[in-house]
């Protein structure tokens, strides 16, 4: 949910942004490309888990931010912007193999178009992570970042071999 929040940020502030990390973050297209594959039993369960969150989210307001943070490609212009995507689904429990890899397609497809918000990225396709990235592997959140400072400090183009896993 935060790269939701920083994709409104970004947009609402666009001179206080110098450059994005996106951790397999959510997309405007989340309801039709990957709830739409969800049991409306397990949706109605991540509904209620969202508002047992500490930081207060609700449904309608997260399904409200994807809309707002439609973004058309090329916004962030030539800002470093590196996307992470996982590599593995972890799905939802009783799901089988077949609906866990038509879930993690639909979030790689949905996940491929981010990049184009900038001229200056990359995409890195964690393999061995799910969707918290994080905490699968934590250096390669810190390389990314690390990557992005650094292209916004040389004032040059995001160097996708720097940013590998371990």
């Amino acid at each position: 949910m935060g790269g939701v929040n920083v994709q409104l940020l970004a947009k609402a502030h666009p001179k206080d942004v110098a450059g994005m990390v996106l951790v397999d973050t959510m997309t405007s297209d989340q309801p039709a490309r990957f709830w739409a594959l969800i049991p409306q039993s397990h949706l109605d369960e991540f509904r209620t888990g969202l508002r047992k969150l500490p930081e207060g989210i609700d449904f309608d307001t997260l399904a409200k931010g994807l809309t707002e943070s439609k973004a058309s490609p090329g916004w962030l212009h030539d800002k470093p912007l590196v996307v992470l995507t996982r590599g593995k689904e972890e799905g939802f429990p009783g799901a089988s193999d077949q609906l866990k890899a038509q879930m993690l397609s639909a979030w790689q497809s949905a996940q491929a178009e981010l990049p184009l918000f900038s001229s200056n990225r990359a995409h890195i396709v964690a393999k061995q992570s799910g969707h918290f990235i994080q905490h699968d592997n934590p250096a390669l959140v810190v390389a990314a970042v690390s990557e992005v400072v650094m292209s916004v400090r040389s004032r040059r183009a995001v160097k996708q071999a720097a940013i590998h896993e371990d």
